[in-house]
Order: C-alpha cells, then sequence, then structure tokens
C-alpha cells in the first residue's frame, strides 16, 4: 500500500513538475518574444534618429560650405579688383612722373 501511494504521489509530483517546466517555458518564450519586439523597435528609433541627424547634418554641412564658398569668392573678386588698381595706380603715377619730368 505504501509503494502504491508512494508512486502516485511521485506520479502526481512529476506531473505538477512537468507542467510547471511547460508553464515556465512557455513564459520564456513569450517573455523572449516581447524582448525581442522591444529591442526591434528600439533599432528602428535608432535608425530614425540616425538618419534624421545625418540629414540635418547634411544640411548644415552645406550651409557652411556655401558660407565659406561666398567668403572667398567675395575675397578673390576684392583681390583682382584690387590687383588692377594697383596698376591704375601704378600707370597714373607713371604719367605723372613723365609729366613732371617734361
Amino acid at each position: 500500500m505504501q509503494t502504491k501511494l508512494r508512486q502516485d504521489f511521485e506520479r502526481i509530483s512529476n506531473e505538477i513538475h512537468q507542467q510547471y517546466q511547460y508553464k515556465m517555458k512557455m513564459l520564456r518564450n513569450e517573455k523572449e518574444n516581447l524582448r525581442k519586439q522591444e529591442t526591434k523597435k528600439i533599432r528602428e528609433r535608432k535608425d530614425a534618429a540616425i538618419a534624421e541627424l545625418t540629414q540635418k547634418i547634411k544640411v548644415k554641412y552645406e550651409e557652411i560650405r556655401n558660407y565659406y564658398s561666398e567668403i572667398t569668392n567675395t575675397n578673390l573678386e576684392m583681390i583682382s579688383e584690387l590687383k588692377k588698381e594697383l596698376n591704375t595706380n601704378k600707370l597714373d603715377d607713371g604719367k605723372q612722373q613723365r609729366a613732371m619730368q617734361e
């Protein structure tokens, strides 16, 4: 009788243990899937933020590049004008010196 009682107890214990293991396995799978979904959402938000920042940086870079290009072009024009003015002044000085010598 004791052996039958013991066998029944062990059988019930094993069934409970198997049910627990099955429930734990299902719960772990569910939590793992939730974790993967959350990770995917976070990765998508991160990628979107990186893309947005990259676009903003490109726009700012173009603005800076245009600004300095404009300054460079203005300076080159100014240098060219000053060279012309210098040449004109040299010619005028040469004419004035010849006029004084005469």
